[in-house]
């Protein structure tokens, strides 16, 4: 058994369910509305990683920003 790097939780290495195979991708299909929200929260990462590049602030998991 392999131990995962950042979980620490053993994966077996081999899996005794058979594999599934996809006949064909599908396109995924989001409501115009869905698509907007995904566009606004994505200017605001862009925003607020901008921010934190202007800053100069380093980007670590003890930092409260």
């Amino acid at each position: 058994m392999a131990a995962s790097t950042t979980t620490g939780f053993d994966i077996p290495a081999s899996s005794q369910a058979p594999a599934v195979y996809a006949s064909a991708p599908r396109p995924r299909r989001i409501t115009p509305r869905a698509g907007h929200a995904l566009e606004i929260l994505g200017h605001a990462i862009e925003y607020l990683a901008d921010e934190i590049v202007h800053d100069g602030i380093s980007l670590a998991a003890d930092n409260e920003r």
